[in-house]
């Protein structure tokens, strides 16, 4: 078919898209501006609009569809955003925290060698400041934001194929000096989208991968 070149917001640029199942419109995360931005390109009209700002795309795309079953559309999308409200990172003591001692004994371990793990209070303060989330549902059509009551370590959020709940895992304390953020404790709820009310499903402790999925 004909190429159509399509117009980018000034000053920014695309970091991923995702197709809405009706493949009518996509949902593009770009960066710059005051950070990340969901735009919508409409297909047939070629043209971008911008729609929200402060996606948060820490552990995942930051967007995802919802399906609305029975009509062949879709027009609302599940976000990942930075909170409001969130002030500057917390500042790092310049005296440390006292010395950092590590046994070596030179044993065989089973778990792997991972660079840049948390190792202090205060690592795990910078952390959260940057990687936790708040949910919300926006509509791609008028950017009409509803802010959902799911504030945390969103490390998966799967919607259903009803397009009224989502499976969210998140990631809980006490964080690991010794593993990536996927081995914290986790937590997977089963959120309804319309009430904003979660339910907890099951816990996942130290080291293991969480297991939930939708099954169609």
């Amino acid at each position: 078919g004909a190429e159509c070149r399509v117009e980018l917001p000034a000053g920014r640029r695309v970091q991923g898209l995702s197709w809405s199942p009706d493949s009518r419109l996509v949902a593009l995360t770009l960066v710059g501006g005051a950070g990340l931005a969901l735009g919508i390109l409409d297909v047939e009209r070629a043209r971008i609009e911008l729609v929200l700002e402060h996606v948060h795309a820490v552990f995942g795309d930051g967007v995802e569809w919802l399906p609305e079953p029975g009509t062949g559309e879709c027009r609302e999308l599940l976000v990942t955003l930075v909170p409001l409200g969130r002030g500057a990172p917390p500042a790092r003591d310049a005296t440390g925290e006292g010395p950092s001692a590590q046994d070596a004994r030179g044993e065989g371990t089973p778990l792997r060698t991972h660079a840049d793990l948390l190792a202090s209070p205060a690592d795990e303060a910078l952390f959260e400041h940057h990687a936790v989330s708040e949910l919300a549902v926006v509509d791609a059509r008028d950017g009409r934001l509803v802010r959902l009551p799911s504030r945390g370590l969103h490390l998966a959020v799967d919607p259903a194929p009803d397009g009224r709940h989502a499976l969210v895992t998140r990631a809980e304390h006490p964080y690991s000096y010794s593993m990536g953020v996927h081995g914290f404790p986790q937590t997977v709820e089963v959120l309804d989208l319309e009430q904003g009310v979660p339910r907890r499903l099951f816990t996942v402790p130290f080291g293991s991968d969480s297991p939930g999925a939708w099954i169609p």
